[in-house]
This record gives structure tokens, sequence and C-alpha cells, in this order.
């Protein structure tokens, strides 16, 4: 008897205490449902998302670091080991080991504080080149944009009249490129007409059987009026003549750069003789230009 209605008791106090934690679960998640965001939430990485409940005795931003110690927070050496300076053998060894720690805490939060003022100016720097990259960029943006603004603008290339563009574009290039090639072979065939006319005058100077022995005598008399060397038979003699002469130029070379000045102003070739441009133009005037070969 006494077993059965301790049952009953015991099942009844445990539907009731279900029912009022159940109660206080669903209170719970409606309360904290509504909750705002963590400042410091990044999707799938800090924070909390809206909507979901924080932790018990978390806040809703971080906490901020703690400031760094520093050498001047550091306390003095208690007083209560200055008795150890004077005690026995083992209190002076503890004093002067005490003194020891407290000089290298100090020394190491010192080359702390210079170590984060070095990361600080490190991290300045690379925030100004950082900077100035972007505004380079942005700058290089722009100028990227309005260039493609005045190539492309609005309304520009579309339909049969982007099709009849690109047709009139293609025939203006084939017509110049057809023009630079006729350009091109007039060019060539003046100079082959010119390079003719050069060696039909050089052929008047030619070495034949017949003008052999006249060549030669006028040679040997030249050099022995200009009272030169006959010939050159090594490379030692030609630079004697160079150094002989003291760098001056021989009136020889004079006259024959003087003739050749006065041929490019005339439009003659060979001393004076007849060359293409001055017979071009004694064409022209004449109202019949020569034919191209």
């Amino acid at each position: 008897m006494l077993r059965s209605t301790f049952h009953q008791l015991q099942r009844a106090g445990s539907s009731v205490s279900f029912t009022a934690a159940r109660a206080s679960y669903s209170t719970t998640i409606g309360r904290k449902s509504v909750e705002e965001p963590s400042v410091n939430y990044r999707p799938g990485k800090e924070g909390y998302a809206p909507g979901m409940p924080h932790a018990r005795g978390s806040s809703a931003a971080p906490m901020p670091p703690p400031e760094p110690r520093t050498a001047e927070d550091l306390p003095n050496m208690s007083k209560k080991h200055d008795y150890k300076a004077h005690g026995t053998p083992k209190q002076q060894y503890d004093y002067e080991m005490t003194k020891l720690r407290h000089s290298f805490q100090r020394d190491h939060l010192k080359d702390e504080a210079h170590k984060r003022s070095r990361q600080t100016e490190q991290r300045q720097k690379s925030l100004k080149k950082l900077q100035a990259r972007q505004e380079a960029d942005r700058i290089a943006n722009e100028k990227r944009q309005a260039f493609e603004t005045l190539m492309h603008p609005v309304g520009y290339g579309t339909g049969a009249e982007r099709k009849q563009r690109v047709a009139e574009f293609v025939e203006a290039r084939k017509e110049q490129r057809l023009a630079n090639f006729h350009k091109r072979e007039e060019q060539e065939s003046e100079e082959r007409l010119d390079n003719l006319i050069r060696l039909y005058h050089a052929a008047e100077d030619f070495v034949t059987h017949e003008n052999l022995d006249r060549k030669v005598n006028e040679f040997y008399e030249q050099s022995l009026s200009m009272g030169t060397q006959l010939y050159t038979d090594r490379v030692g003699d030609m630079v004697r003549n160079v150094v002989d002469n003291g760098g001056v130029v021989s009136s020889q070379d004079l006259a024959k750069r003087e003739q050749d000045l006065k041929d490019a102003l005339d439009g003659t070739v060979l001393g004076g003789k007849v060359g293409y441009e001055s017979a071009k133009t004694k064409m022209e005037s004449l109202g019949d230009a020569p034919t191209s070969a």
C-alpha cells in the first residue's frame, strides 16, 4: 500500500518537473531567439548570428585585449628580501637570484615594447604602401574606363550599324595596305633605276683589254705625283699611313667629300654626271615622267 502510494507521488512529481522544465526552456528559447548578432559576428568564423542564443555569461562584444605590460608596470623587488643581502650564504644566493630574475623580466618587457613599436611602424608603412597601390589602381581603372568609353561610346556597334562600320573599316584597311604596297614598289623601282644609272656611268671607267695599258700608266703617274706608296700589302702599312697623317683627312678625301655633297645637292652622281633625280626632274618639267623598271 505504501509502496504503490510512493510510486504514484513519484510519477506525479516527475511529470510536474518535466512540464516546468519544458515551459522554462521554451520561454528561454523564445527570449533568446530575438537577440541581436554579436558585434564581431563573421559567418562561420566567430560571433553569434541573429536569433542564435548567446552562451551564458557571454557579451555581445568581445572583451578588449589587455594592455601589454611594460617595464614601468613591473613593481620593484620587495623589501622583505633586503635582509637576505646580509644573511647566510644561501640567503645571499637567493637574494642575487631574485635580483637577476627581476632584471631579466625588466629587460624582457623592454624588448617586447621595442618589438611592438617596430611592428607598429612596419604596419603603418605597409598600410601606406597598400593605400598608395589602391590609389594607383583606382586612377588606372578610371583611365581605362575613360579610354574604353571613348573607344566604345554608348550605342556603338549594335546590330546592322556595327556590321556596316566593321565592313567600312576592313575596306579602308585594304585600301591603305594596297597604297602602302604601291608606294613601296615605287621606291624600290626608283632605287633600281638609280643603281642602273650609277652602273652606266661607272662602266666608262671599267678596266678592259683596250684600255689596260692606259689605266696602269694613270695609276703609276698619279701615285708618283702624290708621293705615296704604290701598293700596300700588309695591315701594318695601312695603319702606319694613318698615323703618319696624324688623323688629318687628306686633300683627296676632302675633294671626294666635296664632290659627294655637290652630287647630293645637284641630283647628280659620280662627279657631276646625270643621275636619276636630275633625269626625273628634267622629264617632269617636260611633262613626261620616266617609266619605272
